[in-house]
Formats: C-alpha cells, structure tokens, sequence
C-alpha cells in the first residue's frame, strides 16, 4: 500500500512538474549571424549562406487559416544593424495598404506583460512605407533602409533596423516576434499570421501589439572583424628580353670622335702614298 502512494505521488509531482514547465507560446529561436548585405530587394548571397535558414511566420492567430498567404524570415547583423528578408506569398494586394509585415522587439528581453521602455512595433507596408505600433516605444527612424520587390507569388521585403539600444554583445538576446496581416483586395481583413506569438483559444495569449510577455528570442552570433586583402609583395624584377630588332642608338660625341680619327688616318695614307 505504501509503495502504491508513493508511486502515485510521484506520479502527481512529475506531471505537475511537466505542466508548470510547458508554455503556451511556441519558445522559438533564431541566431543572427554576421553579415552585411545590401538593402536592395535582392537576395545576396550572404542571405543564402545563414545557419538558422528560414524560419516561418505561419501560426493563424485565432485557429484558422481563412487566407492562403504565407510568410518566412531570415535575420543578420553587423556592428551596428539588424538585418531583416522577408518573402510573402500573396496572391492578393488589400486595398488601402493594409497588408503589412510587422516585426517586433523587446531589446530588454523584459518578457513583461506591457511593454518596456526599450520595446518596439513597426509596420512594414508593401508600398515601402512604415508606421508606428499604437504602444511602440521604438520610432520609425529605427528602419534605415527598406525596399520592396514583387515576384509572380508576391514579395520580397529587405530592410535594415538601428536598435534603440545599439547592438548588443556577441551572444546575448532579445525579444523577437513577427506578424503579418493578411486582408482582401477590398481591404477586409483575413487573417493575421505570426512567428511565436499563440492567441488562439488553447493558447489565450496576449497579441504581440499589446504585451511583451511570449515574444520569441533573438540571439546575435559572434561579431566577426572584417577580412582585409593584404597587398601582394613585390615580385624581383627580371632581365630586360633581348630584341633582335632594336633601333640602332644614335651616334654620341665619343664615337663621333673616333669616327673623325679614322676618315683623318685615312686621308693622311692618301697623301703619304702620293708623295711616294
């Protein structure tokens, strides 16, 4: 009888250890690695090469997924930006520009249920223009450049952001999060997607505009210094080629001199053989 109570206990304690340790939020990661593209809607190399890959924007915020677009991202940074390529697959453009991607971060990590004083929610339009979160502490100044590229799916969206804190050591983190809305080409609102964020009834978390809580993590990978050419060391020079067909040097004073000697020795015969 004992033995049976204790292992129930245990039992108990186990699964009440499980439930405290789950979160409702989806605990997602992604790792920046070092690079610096360029903002031109264009997918550079360095974009192909990141570790961590895409990561998809793509959980529905209530449950369903009443629209077929889709979103992934891929982050990098340098010594002073972040980095950001998005590529959205619509195949419907929403009257009043109310298609957005929306990128947020939480640069405390505070993980608090309103925002922070370093927290942030921009607004990414697909026309290249940006707006401000109603609760956003961040600004719109926060996005250096931006620019926008459409394919026959739908878009590429390239943009670098200046933390309102600078960029954070080698290894450290902060809150992370992504939506992207998705609305008709009447403007009417179909369904907004996002990266951990999780709204839907099992979840009952607190959208990503209203608290900092369950945003995911992003993490800065080493900062690597530049890599400088060195200048190639100068080669030991060789022996001029020998030309067959070398100009003839003009005559300088010395030869001319000699030249002279010879014609006056020559004279000087004429006249001895002469007189004989």
């Amino acid at each position: 009888m004992k033995k049976t109570l204790s292992l129930l206990i245990a039992v108990v304690l186990v699964l009440g250890m499980m439930s405290m340790g789950v979160s409702a939020n989806r605990g997602l990661s992604y790792t920046a690695q070092y690079a610096t593209p360029v903002i031109d809607g264009v997918v550079d190399e360095c974009w192909t090469n990141v570790a961590d890959g895409w990561t998809q924007i793509d959980f529905p915020h209530d449950g369903s997924v009443d629209s077929v677009c889709s979103a992934r991202a891929k982050m990098l940074h340098d010594d002073s930006l972040v980095y950001v390529l998005v590529e959205v697959t619509d195949a419907t453009v929403a009257e009043g520009n109310n298609d957005a991607l929306e990128i947020y971060f939480d640069e405390d990590n505070c993980k608090d249920v309103a925002y922070c004083d370093v927290s942030t929610q921009l607004q990414m339009h697909l026309d290249e223009t940006v707006t401000k979160g109603t609760n956003s502490i961040g600004d719109i100044d926060m996005i250096k450049e931006y620019k926008v590229t459409t394919n026959e799916n739908g878009y590429i969206l390239e943009f670098s952001i200046a933390l309102m804190n600078g960029m954070p050591a080698a290894g450290s983190s902060i809150g992370l999060e992504f939506m992207y809305n998705d609305n008709d080409e009447d403007g009417n609102f179909l369904e907004a997607l996002r990266w951990n964020v999780d709204t839907t009834p099992d979840g009952g978390e607190t959208p990503p505009y209203m608290a900092v809580d369950n945003f995911g993590t992003l993490v800065f990978a080493e900062y690597v210094a530049p890599v400088v050419d060195e200048p190639a060391a100068d080669e030991p020079a060789t022996d001029a080629p020998v030309v067959d067909d070398a100009p003839v040097a003009p005559v300088t004073a010395d030869a001319g001199i000699v030249v002279a000697a010879v014609v006056m020795a020559a004279a000087a015969g004429v006249v001895l053989s002469k007189k004989h």
